[in-house]
């Protein structure tokens, strides 16, 4: 039997392998991460072996020293990107011929077709000494001369890797300079770079410049560890050796001439072993800080809000290296992430890959990023809402009974579930556990509940309202119903039924009601997916379901197999069937289909289209493939197909015809049936009935599907990610704050998901209606004795403050906050919270709503160790009959949980890091439990508390927990950022605490705002947003009257000036009004957050066709060349009003409709590499090319103006306004860019929001979206 620190050492590396372990480095907001495949060593094991534990291990990124064949062989078709090197003994070769160059790109990346190249290395740390330094820029020119030939220059940039002896001076970093042996190595390099676009590759490594100067560097400074600022180089602050260095590089860029480059950071880590500083306790803090840094995705003081990509080195120990001096140092041949020979445990025991260490594992896993705070919290990054579930059918006599089986879903953190009929056990089991579940009523039961409402109404009452603490999503009524079914006219009144059922109970809202169809409902002859046509039979069955559903904005669920669609016809390749074709199999008009499972979705959707059904989503309530018993049935194919349906899903992608559509799914099922027949429906589990997997399908995956967040910029949105969550508090004891309906907006934009509110204020609770924010409210102390006096006052609270508010999300009320036994109100605490929760019950909402109170931690009388906490007698008497209230109506308990108290109050014993979340190891050992946190040990202690006090089976919500920004100890804006950014990330990596490992954290960071009217000084010092104070130029007037006064709108730009034309007498001013805004802006702080540009448009072009001639008239080259020096000086985008229909209703001859709509069936314009398929890429691209000509290469473009009209003009309808609008957006979200640049993300402003019945000519007032009524025009998606 393991000792309970083994036992809770076990629970947390399983929380590694599950969450953790895939050290993916995706992409979010740009930011990248990947690792380094090193193979100097004689015990590494086979490359197909390695690639396969890259996949394993989620890692997306890889870069490829050599191109080993055996590598690349086995990296097709994996999609991982790949960043090859030139080897420095090739250069020689390659730069003595393009015949060379050809060669080795045929040889070595041609050949490799499905192989994802990125970049091209020609040459590693190539130095002015060296004898083959002379060939590195015609090998570097060779190299791409070839790339290009082949076709591949868009997706393949060549590059150079070089390093930081590069640098002659680094510190501060804006005096970076390169040495000059280095500045005419790389000068023509520089060049070169900025002519094709491509960073330059940097290996960049603080542990070097660490060991070769500890005294002026410290180690906590190079590890990201560092509390507070080190380096302050004029308006830049640096808290990090790497943001540093990386600065460094960019300066001397700049005075090299490569202002515009990137850079790629191709190297970095920490060694650990082998030298000083070395141990894996340090490289395990910088790998992990340095992807925490890299996904947060903030950028470098410099280079704000530019995402960081880097290569960590190395996969393996590499034994054959021996020291080389880069300083005076070791070459890092223990720079590792795992050991060669693999050794470490699964959770099963048996051996795999081993990590040396866990480099942020959760912060880089595949399903769930890291929620991370840049400056001080505001979303960027949204749910997919992509999610995968698991069916639990029951058509077996070997299965473990339902309690079990919950019990696993739980332990596998499964949060869905399709349970096929209303199982009195499992629904018992589930109660509680907050997995969501599609509960269906049986074919069988479709008459009964059809023949009266009493019936339905009875249906629920035993199956849903007797189960009022599981967590209901789906009703399906009758799975697979059949036209020739004898209960198949029962379908429609049955739906009907249970759909009324559900509304009477209070539940419409939260439970959808729907039928379960599947593929045998789709005509033979819907092929291509455009073709999608329901049966004629089902087309009369399910006709009055569709238009039920679209009534009720519910889904219709599909069960969708592949696996039918392929034994059925041996034209379906297996390899289509099963996600793993390498490209796509069939192209249906301009979308492209690589999987089985996407076509069948989308012939489903274009089958609804044509029924009328065309507004539906579908959720695919079964899905799988059978590992025996039939053909083409293996553990390997049911593997491959779950895994990768998994992967398909929570990629966010949806399928080509719905790209925007996150997938929801089921997979079939978690147990082999042995009823069942014939012999292949046996075999579909994931689990034997011993509960043993039947094979790994990348659980965490599948079970967590929900993204967290990345944070960037001024306030972030805390999503919920399983169980975890964080709200942030909403005080009002301030004068100068915004209307609530101002902040509940802030709220909405930002995608914060939870709020506590302190009292029922009107204003705020109008606006919160139908946003689904769950609220936290409070019942003020001064109330408690006037609903603690009478039921019926409470009834009348409720009543006024909730029922009324019918549309709001509570989820808690909060009955008194921090009332301390001494106060006069301390006595009605108890009866307020009793009557508050009856009146609550009586409105039907107590599944919904619980009541607790919010205490503090003054009530402790004991704290430390966390494991001796026990509360003051006093609060024992106070709170004894609360905690026996709370456990009985299975509510939590509220606790405000302030670590800067406990570090304000006793500085020496209780440290700032400690409190901060920067300790860098263990600060407290409690038995068992060890501590590297305040804020874990002060749950734990409360925990403990509740314990003793006979509350051990409460849950703690975290009501309120901040830093403040000023007014007293240790209080400063980088303190509350550090604090706010490590607790929320706390949170969502889903760890617990060590007390109560595993279980989610709900936290509300407190608070929105300042509040000026607090005291002591400290008290107004918590809000996540901050107020400006005034200024003085005309300029600082305009920004303080129309920028700074409404502090609460989230300005990305300001317009100086809207299609300025050089002949206009105000033209004169277009430049010095943009520096004078600009200065403001400044000013005011806003620097980092507002972009200060103008907006011009297509008559400022001379040519733009073809669009790589794109090139601006003469007097607008004229107008904007100061303002195009100014925007690449400041980082800013130009803004620019782009309009297909102008350009087709002057040249209709030239510019054809479906050109102009998106809606040519192939491509229209080719030019050189370039293919155009629709007039708005290449109008954009026209504007791109004509600013490269001018000195704008690097300038990003908004379009700060595009539509269509629907009347008054040549082709105008509502039709047409509606095809281009939602094609414009479909293309926009689909994220690929321009031909001429791919992957560039497109910024829109669709014009405009009304028509405007006061302009002319005719065609200028019907632009609008919406009629002035605010009905819309037409319907139009967004997302």
């Amino acid at each position: 039997m393991a000792n309970a620190k083994s036992c809770c050492t076990i629970v947390h590396s399983t929380m590694l392998l599950l969450f953790g372990l895939l050290m993916a480095t995706f992409k979010i907001t740009g930011a990248e991460v990947g690792v380094c495949y090193g193979m100097m060593a004689k015990n590494l094991p086979p490359e197909a072996e390695v690639i396969a534990l890259y996949q394993q291990k989620g890692i997306q990124r890889m870069r490829l020293y050599a191109p080993n064949h055996a590598a690349l062989q086995a990296l097709g078709g994996t999609n991982i990107k790949l960043l090859l090197d030139v080897p420095n003994p090739s250069l020689e070769y390659v730069a003595a011929s393009q015949a060379n160059a050809n060669q080795w790109v045929q040889d070595n990346i041609k050949k490799y077709s499905t192989v994802s190249f990125r970049y091209i290395a020609v040459g590693n740390e190539v130095k002015p000494s060296d004898s083959f330094a002379q060939f590195l820029f015609p090998a570097m020119q060779n190299i791409h001369n070839a790339i290009s030939g082949a076709g591949l220059g868009h997706q393949i940039k060549v590059s150079t890797a070089t390093f930081f002896a590069a640098l002659q001076e680094s510190y501060p970093p804006s005096n970076g300079n390169l040495h000059p042996e280095y500045q005419q190595l790389l000068g023509q390099v520089i060049t070169f770079l900025r002519d094709s676009q491509a960073p330059l590759l940097v290996n960049t490594y603080p542990y070097f410049s660490h060991i070769g100067d500890p005294e002026d560097v410290p180690l906590d400074y190079a590890l990201f560890t560092a509390p507070s600022v080190v380096v302050t180089d004029g308006s830049f602050q640096y808290q990090n050796l790497f943001d540093a260095m990386l600065d460094s590089f960019y300066s001397a860029l700049e005075k090299a001439g490569g202002g515009s480059l990137d850079i790629v950071v191709s190297e970095t880590g920490w060694r650990s072993d082998g030298g000083d500083t070395t141990s894996v306790d340090n490289a395990m803090a910088y790998n992990r800080k340095l992807v925490q840094h890299v996904n947060q995705g903030q950028g470098t003081p410099k280079k704000p809000g530019k995402a960081i990509e880097a290569y960590l080195f190395a996969m393996f120990d590499e034994n054959e290296k021996e020291p080389v001096l880069r300083l005076p140092i070791n070459e890092p041949s223990q720079f590792n992430l795992t050991h060669p020979d693999g050794g470490g445990f699964h959770a099963t025991g048996t051996m795999s890959r081993r990590l040396k260490f866990f480099p942020m594992a959760n912060a880089i896993m595949h399903s769930t990023m890291l929620l991370l705070l840049c400056g001080l919290l505001m979303a960027i990054f949204k749910t997919t809402g992509a999610e995968v579930g698991v069916c639990y059918g029951m058509k077996a006599n070997n299965l473990p009974p339902p309690a079990e089986v919950i019990a696993l879903f739980q332990q596998k953190g499964i949060k869905r579930m399709r349970l096929y009929d209303p199982n009195q056990d499992a629904l018992q089991a589930l109660g509680g556990t907050n997995i969501e579940l599609l509960l269906d009523v049986p074919s069988a039961n479709l008459e009964s509940v059809a023949a009266s409402q009493a019936n339905a109404d009875q249906w629920v009452e035993d199956n849903i309202k007797k189960y009022n603490t599981v967590n209901f999503r789906y009703i399906a009524v009758g799975n697979e119903v059949k036209p020739t079914d004898s209960f198949a006219q029962s379908l429609f009144p049955a739906m009907q039924n249970i759909r009324k059922a559900i509304v009477n109970a209070g539940l419409g809202d939260q439970i959808k009601v729907s039928t379960a169809t599947f593929f045998a409902a789709i005509d033979k002859s819907s092929f291509p997916p455009s073709n999608g046509t329901l049966d004629p039979e089902y087309q009369k069955l399910l006709g009055q379901v569709i238009t039920f559903l679209r009534d009720n904005q519910a889904p219709l669920l599909v069960n969708t197999y592949p696996y039918f669609s392929y034994i059925g016809d041996s034209k379906v390749p297996l390899d289509y069937a099963l996600f793993t074709a390498p490209s796509a199999v069939v192209q249906d008009g301009s979308l492209q289909y690589q999987y089985l499972f996407d076509a069948m979705l989308d012939t489903f959707y274009s089958a609804l289209e044509k029924a009328g059904g065309g507004s539906l989503d579908i959720v695919v309530s079964e899905t799988g493939w059978p590992s025996d018993g039939g053909q083409a049935t293996s553990v390997d194919n049911a593997k491959t197909y779950n895994t990768k349906l998994v992967q398909h899903v929570n990629q966010g992608k949806g399928t080509p015809k719905k790209p925007e559509k996150a997938i929801v799914a089921y997979l079939f099922a978690m147990f082999d049936e042995n009823e069942k027949e014939p012999a292949y429906e046996k075999h579909w589990g994931l689990f034997f009935p011993n509960k043993q997997e039947k094979y790994s399908i990348m659980a965490n995956a599948i079970m967590h599907s929900t993204m967290l967040l990345l944070l960037s910029g001024l306030l972030s949105a805390i999503f919920k990610t399983a169980d975890a969550q964080v709200g942030v508090c909403y005080g009002m004891m301030g004068n100068n704050l915004p209307p609530a309906a101002e902040v509940i907006d802030i709220y909405r934009r930002k995608g914060i998901q939870q709020m506590r509110l302190y009292a029922p204020d009107e204003a705020a609770l109008r606006a919160l209606g139908g946003t689904n924010i769950k609220l936290l409210l409070d019942v003020s102390n001064p109330r408690l004795e006037y609903l603690a006096a009478s039921q019926a006052n409470a009834d009348r609270w409720v009543q006024d403050n909730v029922r009324r508010y019918s549309t709001v999300n509570f989820r808690y009320i909060a009955v008194g906050n921090e009332v301390k036994p001494q106060d006069p109100f301390a006595r009605f605490l108890f009866p307020a919270m009793q009557n508050v929760h009856n009146a609550i019950v009586k409105a039907g909402l107590g599944n919904q709503i619980k009541v607790s109170t919010a205490t503090f931690f003054g009530a402790m009388e004991v704290s430390f160790p966390p494991s001796q906490g026990k509360l003051r007698g006093d609060y024992q008497q106070l709170l004894g009959r609360v905690i026996t209230f709370l456990r009985n109506n299975r509510a939590p308990l509220l606790v405000n949980v302030y670590p800067y108290f406990s570090h304000m109050e006793n500085p020496r014993d209780v440290r700032l890091d400690y409190a901060l979340f920067t300790a860098p190891s263990v600060v407290v050992t409690d038995g068992p439990y060890r501590y590297q946190n305040l804020f874990d040990a002060m749950l734990d202690a409360f925990y403990a508390a509740l314990e003793r006090a006979g509350g051990g089976s409460l849950d703690i919500v975290v009501s309120e927990s901040g830093w403040p920004s000023a007014g007293g100890t240790a209080t400063s804006v980088n303190n509350a950022r550090t604090y706010n950014t490590n607790l929320v990330r706390h949170v969502n990596q889903r760890k617990g605490t060590p007390r109560k490992p595993g279980k989610a954290i709900e936290v509300y960071l407190f608070a929105m705002f300042d509040e000026n009217n607090k005291e002591p000084e400290y008290e107004k010092h918590w809000g996540l947003l901050e107020y400006l104070a005034a200024s003085q130029a005309n300029a600082d007037r305009w920004v303080q009257d129309n920028v700074r006064r409404y502090s609460t709108v989230n300005f990305p730009y300001i317009a100086v000036g809207n299609e300025v034309k050089p002949q206009d007498p105000f033209a004169r001013f277009l430049f010095p009004a943009m520096q004078n805004v600009h200065n403001a802006i400044f000013k005011a702080g806003l620097g980092n957050q507002i972009k200060v540009s103008m907006a011009t448009f297509f008559g400022a072009m001379e040519i733009s066709y073809p669009p790589s001639q794109g090139e601006l008239r003469g007097d607008y080259q004229q107008l904007l060349g100061r303002v195009i020096t100014f925007l690449r000086n400041n980082r800013a985008p130009l803004l620019v009003n782009v309009y297909p229909y102008i350009s087709h209703m002057e040249n209709p001859g030239d510019f054809h409709l479906d050109y102009s709509l998106f809606k040519a069936p192939s491509v229209v314009v080719i030019d050189g590499p370039y293919q155009y398929q629709n007039l708005f890429e290449a109008t954009l691209d026209a504007l791109y090319a004509a600013l490269e000509r001018v000195g704008g290469g690097s300038l990003d473009i908004v379009v700060s103006e595009g539509g269509w009209p629907s009347a008054g003009g040549t082709d105008t309808s509502v039709n047409n306004a509606k095809t281009y609008n939602t094609n414009l957006v479909r293309h926009v979200n689909q994220r690929k860019g321009t031909p001429r640049k791919p992957g560039k993300a497109i910024e829109v402003y669709l014009f405009a929001m009304f028509d405007e019945n006061n302009k002319e000519p005719a065609y200028e007032k019907h632009w609008g979206l919406f009629f002035p009524s605010k009905q819309e025009k037409y319907p139009i998606s967004f997302n």
